[in-house]
């Protein structure tokens, strides 16, 4: 897809995508009031396009994203990644951790992969370590055709984060979106088309339907899910390297 420059999948899917769910009951709205006036609005749309506000939009969804991040991790009791690789805190088996240690002491022989005495000795300067391997990992598995699973769960994880990040204001244009197509109904109902009405109408369900998810779904468990995901996937990659 292509809105004013071209986009890869992580940006559109991941930082575009979130943005556009977010601001979509105000862009309904606009819609419904001004629909008599289709063609200003495609001029403004092609204008804002030729400007590269898709990209704009993208940059200011992933920069809420990353800003926000350390809230989830903090909520989590730290970065999944790292918890993985943790004697203390991870989820996986012994004989599995045992194993991608190994590789990793292969793969990253100037660095010191702590056991679990080590670890509880040191735990701070164990996690360092292990946010390293992470970093270590991400620059080997950036290739999506070589890696897809990992990709995969990062632009789940992606699309999550920001669009939790964006929820102060998805909440407030969810609330701008009903009461605008509520106030277009009670205002021009009896002067207006069936076609315009409906759009109405149309922009109410929408609009209610995201503040409701908003509110009920979109939470730091929500975005964990993905993110979880995307650890075991991308520690995983180690039988691959």
């Amino acid at each position: 897809m292509e809105i004013g420059v071209p986009l890869d999948r992580y940006s559109y899917r991941a930082r575009l995508l979130p943005a556009l769910i977010t601001f979509a009951p105000i862009a309904l709205v606009c819609g419904v009031w001004s629909l008599h006036e289709s063609a200003l609005w495609k001029s403004l749309i092609v204008l804002l396009a030729s400007l590269g506000f898709g990209m704009f939009l993208g940059q200011l969804g992933r920069d809420r994203g990353k800003n926000r991040e350390s809230e989830l991790f903090n909520s989590w009791g730290g970065k999944p990644t790292t918890r993985l690789l943790s004697h203390r805190l991870t989820r996986l088996n012994a004989a599995t951790l045992g194993r991608y240690h190994a590789k990793l002491k292969t793969l990253l022989p100037g660095l010191q992969i702590p056991d679990s005495t080590e670890e509880m000795r040191g735990p701070s300067d164990a996690l360092q370590t292990y946010d390293s391997c992470v970093l270590f990992l991400r620059e080997k598995t950036r290739d999506s055709k070589a890696f897809p699973l990992v990709f995969a769960e990062n632009v789940n994880y992606g699309f999550r984060r920001n669009l939790w990040a964006w929820k102060p204001f998805g909440i407030i244009a969810a609330c701008l979106g009903v009461a605008g197509g509520a106030l277009f109904l009670l205002l021009r109902s009896m002067t207006s088309g069936s076609d315009e009405n409906l759009f109405a109408a149309a922009t109410i369900t929408v609009s209610f339907a995201l503040l409701v998810l908003w509110i009920i779904v979109i939470k730091p468990s929500w975005v964990r899910v993905p993110a979880e995901a995307y650890a075991e996937r991308l520690i995983g990659s180690l039988d691959n390297l």
